[in-house]
């Protein structure tokens, strides 16, 4: 069966996937973090997509590729939080 998304289309959306799926952080330090982080990488995910959107920024490759590139700017720099399971005690 052919994908009906376009090959560049499906990585521009891996990326907006990537940017934006952070997980949540251990402490409260980390999630001070954690949210300069995501705020950041909204920002970016929000103003390329809007300019991709305008036609200012007229070629998904270059979007994703500059995305791509911005997010690894603000990487995930704190102690995600481990979710365990219950053990019944």
């Amino acid at each position: 069966m052919t994908d009906p998304i376009p090959a560049n289309i499906r990585a521009l959306l891996a990326a907006v996937r990537d940017a934006l799926d952070l997980p949540l952080a251990a402490t409260e330090d980390d999630h001070k973090t954690r949210a300069k982080v995501i705020d950041r990488r909204v920002s970016d995910t929000h103003l390329l997509v809007n300019a991709l959107l305008k036609q200012a920024f007229p070629f998904v490759e270059d979007t994703t590729e500059q995305l791509l590139a911005w997010t690894a700017e603000h990487p995930i720099a704190y102690t995600p939080f481990v979710f365990r399971a219950a053990t019944g005690e």
